[in-house]
């Protein structure tokens, strides 16, 4: 589990890089992001996104609510692989990754990859 972990991290820190450039209150590390604080920033972002109407500011909103969507999936990720295992957190990532399609684009493209890679090398779900 502990590499799967590592490489979340490393995924997620551009995006908490981005949402602190953004004057946004992201936290310091990625193991301080809960999955329900996650979540609620992200409804924070997509309330500021329907509020813009497509005003000025609207492109820096949309990247907000992109970065935002994103870390969510991958701390709810973190939190299911802890809890629960790789094979339910592929299961849990692909679904949340499903839902939130129209935000998070192809940005988790590279984790998805890296997780099926894992998943048809038999780490995942098969023998260690």
């Amino acid at each position: 589990h502990q590499s799967v972990l590592v490489k979340l991290e490393r995924f997620a820190a551009p995006l908490l890089v981005a949402l602190r450039a953004c004057d946004l209150p992201a936290p310091r590390g990625f193991w301080g992001l809960s999955p329900d604080r996650a979540k609620f920033f992200l409804k924070q972002q997509q309330k500021a996104l329907e509020d813009s109407g497509g005003g000025e500011g609207t492109d820096s909103v949309q990247s907000s609510c992109h970065h935002a969507a994103c870390l969510y999936v991958l701390s709810s990720l973190a939190d299911t692989v802890l809890h629960c295992g790789i094979t339910a957190g592929l299961g849990s990532f692909l679904s949340l990754c499903e839902r939130y399609e129209g935000l998070i684009g192809e940005g988790l493209t590279p984790v998805k990859q890296e997780l099926l890679t894992l998943q048809l090398n038999g780490r995942i779900g098969g023998t260690p």
